[in-house]
């Protein structure tokens, strides 16, 4: 089997009211639903989730092998006979099975969770534990919960070793900041879509006027660029609240359009801020060596308490 590089990510869950375990409800509904059957989770889209195989790690944690099909699809053939011009044509999926579309891999430890092709952001293994906990009749809050990125902890220790964050470089898309509307955050609490919109607010007063300067609404690439700094000389809680943004910036699933520019001279990117780890496995059919993508997730795991990432 071919040797192939996938990225394992650490995320952890974040809850939105009462603190739970992810964990130990999925101890629960492995009881309550212990076959495979048991486990499919329907998306809106027409695809469905289902838990494979689950494994009892003991104090390590609990294994997931998720699959993701949507039921009856066919595969595409190509015919490989070397005639000028091939005919595409279809396969159906056979009686009681379904072809796969993707597989994805994790080990949960009580709301610690390294995982493998979990989507954006983890939306997939998230959509799918949700569901499964409700399917099972799990308490309600069970699955308020979202798997949220944590920086990894090399980089935050590269930030407070520089002496902080000396310049934050926000990049926003002219179209979004010359949009006519600007959606209210929910709370008060400062987050990045809502840094954005604040910014977006400015964009719109400054272009979407009459005449010439509204034109930037056509642009299809072209960016705005917000770049906030705090001198070395300025008071201390100054370069607290700089810190802050950046934090909040780090924090965000889906921030791609940042750069860090330490005190040090040194700068970090959205692509080098979160915890992961680059693993060899093999690449079996169209998925991955199921063993030796756990054998790697438990790896990473145990990295992850050992330098304190769980606890950041």
């Amino acid at each position: 089997m071919e040797k192939v590089y996938r990225f394992a990510e650490y995320r952890r869950a974040a809850w939105f009211s009462v603190e739970g375990n992810v964990e130990k409800y999925l101890r629960d509904a492995w009881k309550i639903g212990p076959n495979s059957g048991d486990r499919i989770v329907y998306r809106p889209d027409g695809s469905s989730i289902m838990a494979n195989e689950i494994f009892d790690y003991g104090e390590h944690g609990v294994g997931l092998q998720c699959v993701r099909y949507v039921d009856g699809q066919p595969v595409g053939v190509v015919p490989m006979t070397g005639n000028s011009a091939a005919s595409l044509a279809e396969k159906q999926p056979g009686n009681s099975e379904n072809y796969l579309e993707t597989a994805i891999f994790a080990l949960i430890s009580d709301n610690n969770i390294a995982s493998v092709n979990a989507g954006r952001g983890g939306a997939t293994l998230r959509e799918f534990l949700r569901g499964y906990f409700q399917n099972m009749g799990l308490e309600e809050d069970a699955a308020k919960f979202d798997l949220t990125r944590i920086a990894a902890v090399d980089k935050i220790q590269k930030i407070q070793n520089s002496g902080g964050v000396e310049k934050v470089q926000l990049d926003l898309a002219l179209k979004e900041a010359t949009m006519m509307h600007i959606e209210e955050t929910i709370d008060g609490k400062l987050r990045a879509d809502g840094l954005r919109s604040q910014l977006a607010a400015v964009a719109q007063k400054i272009f979407a006027s009459q005449g010439h300067p509204a034109k930037l609404a056509n642009s299809n690439n072209g960016k705005m660029r917000l770049t906030i700094s705090v001198p070395s000389r300025d008071p201390q809680p100054a370069k607290e609240g700089l810190d802050a943004v950046a934090g909040v910036l780090t924090e965000d699933e889906f921030s791609d359009d940042y750069v860090l520019m330490l005190r040090n001279g040194d700068t970090i990117t959205p692509s080098e801020i979160s915890a992961k780890c680059r693993i060899r496995v093999s690449r079996y059919a169209n998925t991955l060596d199921l063993n030796e993508v756990m054998t790697a997730l438990r790896g990473y795991m145990a990295e992850l308490y050992l330098n304190g990432q769980t606890d950041v």
